[in-house]
């Protein structure tokens, strides 16, 4: 009966989450991180000379997929600070703001990944700037653990794409 009551009051937490997002804005910032990632491609290049110059594992996703996955990343990351940052009440602000603080520096160690990988042509720093990334969405993660369920999840869901573009930059740079 006690996990019955856990995860209805889990469910009413995350629909309360829903209820205080304020789409607008969310929308907004969501709409800055986009075009941001989309600038920092604009700054990287070309894709050709990595594709001619390295070997991709096998469990690489293909380069348009990629593009794809990453767009909706960067805009997915300007929901969920979106979301944290305005869909609060006043006693949670300072928590959120340091969520919010957290988030933001993974962003913008994620606008660095994609002149690093294709304009320098180095993997290895990819790796350690997406794992500084990690880390950021990590603490992000955590003070945000406490005052909202459905930002959790999404900030977990985002950890694990992290996850994923650090293996394969490590990966690729062992295989090269």
């Amino acid at each position: 009966m006690k996990l019955i009551k856990r995860i209805n009051y889990y469910f009413d937490r995350i629909s309360h989450d829903i209820r205080l997002i304020n789409i607008k804005s969310t929308l907004i910032i969501s709409s800055i991180t986009l075009f941001s990632g989309l600038f920092s491609w604009i700054i990287g290049g070309r894709a050709d000379r990595v594709v001619l110059l390295y070997i991709f594992p096998r469990g690489a996703l293909p380069l348009g997929i990629m593009y794809f996955l990453w767009a909706i990343s960067f805009a997915y990351i300007g929901i969920i600070i979106g979301g944290v940052a305005y869909g609060c009440e006043k006693y949670k602000k300072r928590e959120a703001i340091k969520s919010v603080a957290f988030l933001i520096l993974a962003f913008m160690c994620l606008l660095c990944v994609y002149p690093l990988f294709f304009k320098s042509l180095s993997p290895l720093i990819t790796f350690i700037v997406l794992l500084v990334s990690v880390f950021f969405t990590f603490l992000a993660l955590i003070s945000c653990f406490r005052i909202y369920s459905l930002w959790t999840i999404c900030i977990f869901l985002h950890l694990i794409w992290l996850l994923y573009n650090t293996y394969m930059s490590i990966i690729i740079a062992l295989i090269n």
